[in-house]
């Protein structure tokens, strides 16, 4: 007893977390805002998802969205960074009337692996600054030699990382802003706590 209150029957488990609340995640998170690109190698000529043409804010209805499209996705056909690097920073660099986070800019390529390092694309638009990080996924089970990704990581102030399928790992971070905090560890901008993502798919060795 304290004060003369009995203690409360502990009948219920206390599933309270703070770290899943609103406040807990802007304060430990930024703004940013995010491009994920993912290597599907289809010979379609492009994949859209049509309800979206600009970043978007990765708010419950976007993110299920998103994950649900990526449960779509086939791969066939061949691989081509460039394109996407080409699509993703003029996303993330042009400006435009649609809101942003305007604070840290994030590239999340996801792929089996390939040979190009794309360094033509990084010189036009993000060396010597490197204002956009790019991070870089390898996926599933392959014979191609990770270097390439992880220079194309390291020189843009990313890091590489493994994962056994694209589906686990987007559906993972569109779901949890705070893994992907983790991941990213990007230096924090005072501004209202905002993830805005475009997911874009390859198509005919374009993403």
């Amino acid at each position: 007893y304290f004060l003369a209150t009995p203690w409360k029957s502990p009948d219920k488990i206390d599933l309270y977390d703070v770290r899943r609340r609103p406040w807990y995640i802007q304060g430990a998170s930024s703004p940013k805002d995010m491009v994920i690109l993912v290597d599907v190698l289809t010979r379609k000529l492009r994949l859209w998802f049509p309800a979206f043409k600009h970043l978007v804010q990765a708010n419950v209805r976007n993110k299920k969205i998103f994950k649900d499209a990526v449960q779509q996705m086939q791969a066939k056909g061949t691989t081509d960074y460039k394109s996407g690097f080409h699509f993703a920073f003029n996303q993330l660099l042009n400006k435009t009337n649609v809101p942003r986070a305007n604070c840290n800019k994030i590239i999340m390529l996801f792929t089996d692996g390939g040979e190009d390092r794309a360094q033509d694309v990084f010189m036009q638009y993000n060396w010597p600054n490197k204002t956009v990080r790019v991070f870089t996924f390898s996926v599933g089970q392959h014979n191609y030699d990770v270097t390439p990704l992880q220079w194309i990581a390291c020189t843009n102030k990313g890091e590489l990382n493994f994962g056994f399928t694209v589906h686990h790992n987007i559906g993972l971070m569109l779901l949890n802003q705070a893994q992907i905090q983790q991941v990213v560890s990007v230096s924090p901008c005072y501004q209202p706590q905002q993830v805005t993502v475009l997911l874009l798919c390859s198509g005919h060795g374009r993403y």
